[in-house]
C-alpha cells in the first residue's frame, strides 16, 4: 500500500430496467476499497449513442459524489455508461482529472476499430459516420447514406436508428473535445495514442504508461526436443476471450492446413466455454474435424498464469483486430515466452520479429501455418530465441508507480499540501 485512500465508482447496466429510468447509487466493498456503483437502465434503447456524449443524470450522481468525497485526483480507466462530458464536468469543479483510455472507445462507438459488417479492421469514423451506422445497425448503403441526410432533418425524434446515426456524426469530434479537458491522457502503447491523436485528443496531453503485470509461481519451462514429434510436440497455447475478433477460428484452420504435420502440433486454448455461444460451437465442431490434438481448457484462476505459460512452447494471439497490448502478450514475455502475433496494432510494439516472438499478417490463415511448419522443422528457432529473448521485467507495482508519478506531477497536486 502507498498510503493513499482509493474510492471506486463503476457502472453497472441494468438490463431489465427501462433506459428512462432514473439511474441510482449504490455502495459496497471489494478487497476492502469502497465501491460506488452507478446503477443505469439500458432495456428499451433509442439512441445508446447518446449516452456516450451526454448522460445529464448519471452525471449528476458522479459529481454529487465526488463533491461528497473531495478527491485529490479523478481517474477514469473508461467512460463507457459515465458519459464523455463527466470529464470537464469533474474539472469544471476545480479537480485534477487523468484518462486511461483501455480501447478505442474514444474512436470507436464498439471500441474495437472492427467492421463487422465486412470483417475488416477500421481507421475510425469518417465524415458522415454511415460506417458507424452499418457496424451498429447493418443497413444497405443506399439505406445508409439516405439516413444520414434524414438525420439532419426533425424526423430523427421520431425514428430511433436516425437518433443514434446524428449522435454518430457527433461523437468522435464531441469526445475528444472531453477527453482535451482532462489533465492527462495515459494510454499503454504508442500506436493507441497515435490513433488518438488522429482522431482529435491532443498530444501534449498524452503520457503513454506501459501496463504492468504479475505472473506468480514460474516453474522451469518445458524443453524444447531436437525435433518435434508425436511424443514430444510442439505445444501452443492461446489464452483470452474466445471470440471472432480474437482470431481462434483461424489458428484451427492453421492446423487443418498443416496436414501431415498435424500430429506434431497441441494446441492448447483456455478461455471461457459458452455452450450457447454459436462461435464456440463453430470451433468445437472444427476440433472434431481436425483430430484430438486441440484441447479447451476453461478459465483459470490468474495466480495460475505463469504455470500456464511455462507449460507451453509458445503463446498465439491471432487476433484481428487493434489489440492495445493484450495483458496476456505481456504476461507471456514477462514469463520468458515467445510469441506468435498477428501483424496489428501495438502488439507489434512490443513483439521483436526474432527476438521475443514472431508475427504473420493478420487474417492469413495460410501464413500462419506456413509459420508454425518453420518452426516443426526447425527447432532451433526456439533456442536462437531463449538466447536472445529479455524477460519484460514490468510489474503491477511498476505500473502503480509510475501512475502515482503521473498524479504527483500535475500542476495542482504539486502545489498541494496533501500528500
Amino acid at each position: 500500500m502507498r498510503g493513499h485512500r482509493v474510492d471506486i465508482v463503476a457502472g453497472e447496466r441494468e438490463k431489465r430496467v427501462p433506459e428512462r429510468s432514473t439511474p441510482w447509487m449504490t455502495e459496497d466493498r471489494y478487497d476492502d476499497f469502497p465501491v460506488h456503483r452507478l446503477h443505469y437502465g439500458v432495456g428499451k434503447l433509442r439512441d445508446p449513442i447518446s449516452h456516450h456524449l451526454e448522460s445529464p443524470q448519471r452525471v449528476s450522481l458522479v459529481r454529487h459524489l465526488v463533491s461528497r468525497l473531495k478527491p485529490d485526483v479523478v481517474h477514469f480507466n473508461h467512460l463507457f455508461g459515465f458519459s464523455a462530458r463527466v470529464i470537464p464536468e469533474i474539472r469544471g469543479m476545480g479537480i485534477p482529472v487523468v484518462f486511461t483510455p483501455t480501447d478505442y472507445w474514444v474512436v470507436c462507438p464498439k471500441s474495437i476499430l472492427y467492421r463487422t459488417y465486412d470483417k475488416q479492421i477500421c481507421d475510425g469514423p469518417g465524415e458522415d459516420a454511415v460506417d458507424c451506422l452499418f457496424c451498429l445497425l447493418p443497413v444497405p448503403k443506399w439505406a445508409g447514406k439516405l439516413a444520414w441526410k434524414m438525420a439532419a432533418s426533425p424526423l430523427r425524434n421520431h425514428i430511433g436508428p436516425l437518433a443514434s446515426l446524428h449522435s454518430l456524426t457527433k461523437r468522435s469530434k464531441f469526445i475528444a473535445e472531453c477527453v482535451n479537458t482532462a489533465d492527462k491522457v495515459l494510454p499503454a502503447t504508442n500506436f493507441l495514442a497515435g490513433i488518438l491523436v488522429r482522431h482529435g485528443v491532443e498530444a501534449n496531453r498524452l503520457h503513454v504508461v506501459p501496463y504492468g503485470v504479475d505472473v506468480g509461481n514460474l516453474p522451469e519451462r518445458i524443453p524444447v526436443p531436437h525435433r518435434f514429434s508425436e511424443e514430444n510436440p510442439l505445444r501452443l497455447g492461446f489464452i483470452g476471450q474466445i471470440s471472432e475478433i480474437k482470431g481462434v477460428h483461424l489458428l484451427l484452420e492453421a492446423l487443418t492446413l498443416l496436414r501431415n504435420e498435424r500430429d506434431l502440433v497441441t494446441l492448447h486454448i483456455y478461455g471461457k466455454q459458452d455452450q450457447k455461444d454459436p462461435y464456440y460451437r463453430r470451433l468445437q465442431k472444427t476440433t472434431r474435424e481436425i483430430d484430438h490434438r486441440v484441447l479447451f481448457h476453461g478459465t483459470f484462476p490468474h495466480g495460475n498464469i505463469g504455470e500456464i505459460l511455462r507449460s507451453l512452447h509458445m503463446l498465439v494471439v491471432p487476433s484481428l483486430w487493434y489489440e492495445s497490448t493484450p495483458l496476456v502478450l505481456c504476461s507471456a514475455l514477462s514469463a520468458g515466452i515467445p510469441v506468435l502475433v498477428s501483424r496489428l496494432g501495438g502488439m507489434t510494439e512490443i513483439v521483436e520479429e526474432g527476438v521475443n516472438g514472431f508475427s504473420f499478417p493478420a487474417g492469413d490463415a495460410k501464413e500462419l501455418s506456413s509459420t508454425i511448419s518453420n518452426l516443426l522443422a526447425n527447432p532451433g528457432m526456439f533456442k536462437e530465441v531463449e538466447k536472445r529473448l529479455k524477460f519484460r521485467n514490468r510489474s503491477v507495482s511498476d505500473y502503480v508507480r509510475d501512475v502515482e508519478s503521473e498524479y504527483l506531477s500535475l500542476p495542482r497536486m504539486r502545489e498541494s499540501n496533501s500528500p
